[in-house]
């Protein structure tokens, strides 16, 4: 009788076998010795190791939850199968999943049936009164910097129409910047043919052209920028969306990021539908980066803006711009209030 087949007809407790225990001892004051062999081999025997491999079991759960290779959600199926245990072990499994939960270690998730997550209590204090509350040197186009601010491990979302000029915006903030930081850029629509095409139309001196060389590295990628990111480095994302077409994990892609920054910061290109100031997933990817510039139609808006360069709020203001020979970004306006009029410095607080 193999451990499943034992769990599955033996669904045994701990006062089962002490009362198998008392039994057998009775046989034994009786000296009927023959049926106290058969009593141990066939009832008291099997009881014992089941509950030892009910105890190696819920040791093992116990040892994989608390071990690096839990991680977020799980489910009774995932268990079973890092375990490498049957199917039939679930109902014992969820038995001990239960008794985690009243530990503290895991959680039941409540969306679904026998899903759980692991409890991560891990803290890191912020020793804030050891940081110098300095801005990064970054210089964006349309002179949005001298509106807002940028701080390490920053996100910046561009939104954009199609055909908006999101990675336009992208290249120009690299040339913007590849005199101060070495840059990492990461493309998955453009060819190398298109990207040197694109490049050529900034019509670089050859000085300029070896700095880019030498400090904008291009990477193609498509998926998983959070394993690659340089955490202390400036990255740029041209473009991000969720190979699946579930438009609502958006918001996780970038949380990833996120978490993956350090003292690096990463400016991200997305999609949005036209008309529209946020990325598609919605509302919620406003949640982690600290500016979001939506661009489409000939105008610029600052969506989002945790960190002002003034006492002036730079949230919600907006300019018209041309995009002049796909590369060359020149504002039409100054930045103003929708309700201002276009060239008017200043507005509401």
């Amino acid at each position: 009788m193999d451990r499943t087949d034992k769990h599955e007809k033996l669904a045994v407790t701990l006062g089962d076998f002490e009362f198998l225990a008392r039994e057998w001892l009775k046989i034994i004051e009786s000296k009927d010795l023959d049926e106290a062999l058969r009593f141990f081999k066939q009832d008291l025997l099997p009881t014992l190791q089941v509950h030892e491999d009910e105890r190696n079991i819920a040791d093992e759960v116990r040892r994989w939850v608390q071990s690096d290779e839990c991680q977020g959600t799980f489910n009774l199926t995932d268990v079973t199968g890092c375990l490498d245990l049957s199917k039939n072990h679930r109902p014992y499994i969820s038995k001990v999943l239960s008794r985690l939960a009243e530990e503290d270690l895991v959680q039941a998730t409540g969306k679904r049936p026998g899903q759980y997550r692991k409890v991560d209590k891990d803290l890191i204090r912020v020793e804030w009164w050891r940081q110098h509350p300095q801005h990064l040197e970054i210089l964006l186009p349309l002179e949005i910097h001298e509106l807002v601010e940028i701080y390490p491990k920053n996100i910046i979302l561009i939104t954009g129409d199609s055909n908006a000029g999101k990675s336009a915006y992208c290249l120009s903030t690299a040339l913007l910047n590849m005199d101060k930081h070495i840059i990492d850029l990461y493309i998955h629509e453009m060819g190398n043919i298109e990207i040197a095409k694109r490049i050529d139309l900034f019509e670089l001196t050859d000085e300029e052209r070896e700095v880019f060389i030498e400090r904008v590295n291009i990477f193609e990628r498509s998926h998983g920028y959070e394993d690659v990111l340089d955490p202390n480095g400036f990255s740029i994302i041209d473009y991000l969306d969720d190979s699946s077409g579930e438009a609502f994990r958006m918001k996780d892609h970038l949380s990833a990021i996120h978490e993956r920054l350090d003292t690096g910061i990463c400016m991200v290109a997305s999609q949005k539908k036209q008309g529209e100031d946020y990325s598609y997933g919605g509302q919620r990817t406003l949640d982690r980066p600290r500016l979001v510039v939506a661009i489409g139609d000939g105008v610029a808006k600052i969506v989002k803006a945790k960190n002002w360069a003034t006492n002036h709020n730079p949230n919600k203001k907006q300019t018209t711009y041309k995009l002049v020979q796909g590369c060359r970004w020149i504002a039409q306006e100054v930045w103003h209030y929708p309700e201002d009029e276009p060239g008017v410095i200043g507005g509401p607080k």
